[in-house]
């Protein structure tokens, strides 16, 4: 831009130089035709160059909008990612939860082919005591059966303190166990499941009684405790009929833990 000016300056100067040599000494330079022509010149160059200094910078502010643009792409882009990926998360539990219901219902049908009906009404601690521990198993085994969880529960606590020799004590620690869970008393639950870990190792019920503890912990809030129980079980008992389960809900607890 400089150097644009300067060429008119010197175009006006060679302008006043022709007017002293061709001796109009009277005629200001202002007024020669040539001088105007050259300020005109001059002054549209410096108006080209004022607009091109501004498109420069609207250039600049466009470059700036557009990385704005980008940026904001960009986390739209991650946030519909992570919806995505909860909303996953959220089919595969509840796919998951489905899958619970179903086996707990196949099992529960099962148990009703093979049990007697449930008593019409609670005994008597009398007439309980008079049972033989097999008939009072049998007898708390039907509190499953009509799904009172709460009956369920009274029933196995009662047959542990009157048959703590039979050798149904630790098929009834993990009814009770179970029974304790589907009621939402969680805490008591875990207790009686480990006391049947601890007190029978070799019980063929260990591996229901895992998975039990597992979907309490998960229920507590203990994602890590729930999956070393599911690991342990998935390792120790690798033929049990509950380790098809115990994968499913240990990847779902991997996906969103």
């Amino acid at each position: 831009m400089l150097t644009r000016r300067a060429g008119g300056l010197l175009l006006g100067v060679g302008l006043l130089s022709l007017g002293a040599l061709s001796g109009c000494e009277t005629e200001k330079p202002e007024d020669h035709p040539a001088y105007r022509k050259a300020v005109a010149v001059e002054e549209r160059v410096v108006k080209v160059e004022n607009q091109a200094e501004a498109l420069v910078s609207m250039n600049q502010d466009l470059d700036q909008l557009k990385t704005q643009v980008r940026v904001q792409n960009g986390q739209l882009e991650e946030l519909a990612h992570a919806q995505a990926a909860e909303t996953k998360a959220r089919q595969t539990v509840g796919a998951d939860a489905e899958a619970r219901l179903k086996a707990l219902e196949d099992r529960l049908k099962a148990l009703e082919s093979k049990a007697p009906e449930a008593p019409a009404a609670a005994e008597t601690p009398a007439k309980a005591e008079a049972l033989s521990d097999k008939d009072a198993y049998q007898r708390a085994v039907n509190w499953v059966k009509q799904k009172d969880y709460t009956q369920c529960s009274t029933a196995f606590e009662s047959f542990l303190n009157a048959y703590p020799n039979s050798t149904l004590i630790d098929n009834a620690l993990y009814w009770s166990g179970a029974c304790d869970y589907s009621d939402n008393r969680l805490g008591e639950s875990i207790a009686t499941l480990t006391k049947l870990l601890k007190d029978h190792p070799d019980s063929r019920k260990i591996p229901d009684a895992l998975l039990v503890m597992a979907r309490a912990e998960v229920d507590l809030k203990r994602p890590k405790v729930a999956k070393d129980l599911l690991k342990r079980l998935i390792h120790d008992y690798p033929d049990s009929p509950v380790v098809a389960e115990a994968k499913s809900r240990l990847k779902t607890l991997d996906s969103v833990h």
